[in-house]
């Protein structure tokens, strides 16, 4: 009897995948069975929750951003944390910021890792070299904006997913939190959006200005066509989409490069990694009753599950999967091979990749917002920042209504232990 997996990863990464469970299915006794829903991020997550225990899958994929309310689950018998499945040697190779980012509870299957692609062709127009990259938001904002007067660009930059690249990348580059105490570890805790008063004023400033293309709310590949055209200089999105990036850039006639993101402070001399987004697996408690934690695992198919996951996590698939979709790879051991034999001095964006999450510092708040309500709560960060960015009046009554609609998103979901 196979084992159901079930996702909502489409594209080149979803391909792959099919193909990691093909070989596996090959070579191993117990087989995998893909189911894909691909209606949003988290449709495979949310279509599985609704399902009885019996009827759940085995293993689902769920975005980072479910973690928190995952984790509360886990602890109610409806999750098997997967340190209880795998080997000790496999835990061990693990990195750091991926144990503390989902404890004991989740395997990453595509931590992703957000870079800044950009318009080399554009940026050569303004005398940049050819491996230029801004280090600040401060210099592309610089860089924008001679670009635009130069003619070379119609706007500065854009970004998908813009709730991680305008609020929780820079504030974890910080080492600030967005959520007290340790950014809602305990699954509640109280909001700090008010903190980024400034910034989204800034980006008020930016939109008026034409610097920044804000996305729509609703449709982030708009922006990537935008990019794509050669409208816009530079380009917050993430790593798995670099090959789809630089065809489009060489199809319409330009160069693109890739660097790490910028961060928003000026002269930060340490720039802390930030929380890996993407989508981690979890194992569901399939049977009729609770997992009681410490207690033997007697649920059907778990030796199934941890043959999958064992072999998953292991450096040589690790690698495999690294290589071909540029994501965080979650094997300390893939990192220092990969190191010692030259291959980030040749590829660009997984250097980028590596150099902000397993490769970078870890500050206090690398590991992503766990409140049990974040999911909630970050659905309506970009329609309250987009909303900012488009209002009419004075730089003073902008500031004024600024500070209560944050001070507002603050309030509805803090919860206050």
């Amino acid at each position: 009897m196979p084992i159901t997996l079930l996702h909502s990863l489409g594209g080149d990464a979803g391909i792959h995948l099919e193909n990691i469970i093909q070989k596996y299915n090959k070579t191993h006794e117990y087989q995998i069975n893909s189911e894909v829903v691909l209606e949003g991020y988290a449709a495979a997550a949310n279509a599985a929750l609704e399902k009885p225990r019996i009827e759940r899958p085995n293993i689902i994929l769920a975005p980072e951003f479910m973690t928190g309310k995952l984790k509360l689950m886990a602890a109610q018998g409806e999750m098997i944390p997967v340190a209880s499945l795998i080997n000790e040697e496999r835990l061990n190779d693990i990195a750091k910021i991926v144990k503390t980012t989902f404890g004991e509870y989740a395997l990453p299957l595509n931590p992703a890792c957000g870079v800044l692609y950009m318009n080399r062709t554009a940026l050569a127009k303004i005398g940049k070299a050819p491996n230029w990259a801004p280090a600040t938001f401060e210099e592309m904002v610089e860089a924008s904006r001679e670009m635009i007067k130069a003619g070379a660009v119609k706007h500065g930059f854009t970004c998908a997913w813009p709730q991680a690249y305008f609020v929780e990348v820079p504030l974890a580059q910080q080492n600030l939190p967005l959520v007290l105490p340790n950014n809602g570890e305990d699954g509640e805790g109280v909001y700090n959006f008010s903190q980024m008063q400034d910034h989204i004023l800034n980006l008020w400033h930016l939109r008026k200005e034409g610097v920044v293309l804000p996305p729509a709310l609703k449709d982030f590949d708009a922006v990537q066509a935008s990019f794509a055209a050669g409208d816009v200089g530079f380009f917050m999105q993430g790593s798995g989409h670099s090959k789809t990036v630089k065809t489009i850039a060489e199809t319409n006639g330009f160069e693109s490069g890739c660097s790490a993101l910028p961060t928003l402070t000026a002269g930060q001399v340490d720039k802390y990694a930030f929380p890996l987004g993407g989508a981690a697996l979890w194992v569901m408690n399939t049977d009729e009753k609770d997992h009681v934690p410490g207690e033997e695992n007697t649920l059907r198919m778990i030796d199934e599950v941890r043959s999958f996951l064992e072999y998953f996590s292991s450096p040589e698939v690790q690698r495999e999967w690294h290589e071909q979709t540029m994501y965080v790879p979650v094997s300390m051991t893939v990192l220092r091979i990969l190191r010692e034999e030259g291959f980030y001095e040749t590829h660009p964006v997984h250097k980028a990749v590596v150099d902000q999450t397993i490769g970078a510092p870890l500050g206090e708040y690398s590991f992503g917002i766990k409140t049990k309500n974040y999911s909630q709560a970050r659905s309506e960060i970009y329609p309250l920042i987009y909303e900012c960015i488009h209002l009419e009046g004075s730089e003073e009554d902008v500031k004024q209504t600024i500070a209560g609609k944050l001070m507002a998103f603050d309030d509805k979901w803090s919860v206050d232990n």
